[in-house]
């Protein structure tokens, strides 16, 4: 077996490695976004609820033009209740925390690959060499999958890394 097979994989794992960070950069980023996503609806709900609890005092100052306060009052509890509804069914809170752990197990993977890196002074054999980092190649390729289907059922999609062919000599 020769040196450039070798180099070759190297250059498969290390394309690997970059597709991992690139997911967990991508799955960072979504979580960020769903954690403020879950944090404006909780304070449009804080909002609007404190805003909802001046009724009395709208009667008080409106006098005779009740008509308008009702309808002003009860636009704002369907605000409230439109939007705690879609906090609710989208979980956003939810979505952001699981996100943070795929990123983490992502994280993880990536340190797990690199103590499993081929060295520049392996003194092995080239045919284990070889071996090895095939080994670590479909390793890394089962993480990618893994990570991938765990973010597609969390509701993200993450874009996938085209890799060139390369050409038989």
């Amino acid at each position: 077996m020769s040196t450039s097979l070798l180099d070759e994989l190297k250059e498969d794992i290390n394309e690997r490695q970059e597709e991992l960070f690139s997911i967990q950069a991508a799955l960072e980023a979504e979580a960020r976004r769903a954690s403020n996503v879950a944090r404006l609806l909780r304070i449009a709900v804080i909002f609007l609820g404190a805003f909802g609890a001046t009724r009395e005092v709208a009667d008080t100052l409106t006098g005779g033009r009740r008509h308008s306060v009702i309808v002003i009052y009860t636009l704002l509890g369907l605000a409230i209740t439109v939007i705690g509804s879609i906090a609710a069914t989208f979980r956003p809170d939810n979505k952001a925390a699981e996100l943070k752990i795929l990123g983490a197990e992502c994280s993880s993977c990536l340190l797990a690959i690199d103590c499993q890196l081929p060295r520049k002074n392996d003194a092995s054999p080239v045919a284990e060499q070889v071996e090895a980092a095939r080994k670590l190649i479909l390793l890394q390729n089962e993480k990618i999958g893994e990570i991938r289907g765990k973010a597609a059922k969390i509701g993200v999609l993450i874009e996938r890394k085209i890799r060139k062919l390369a050409a038989e000599k």
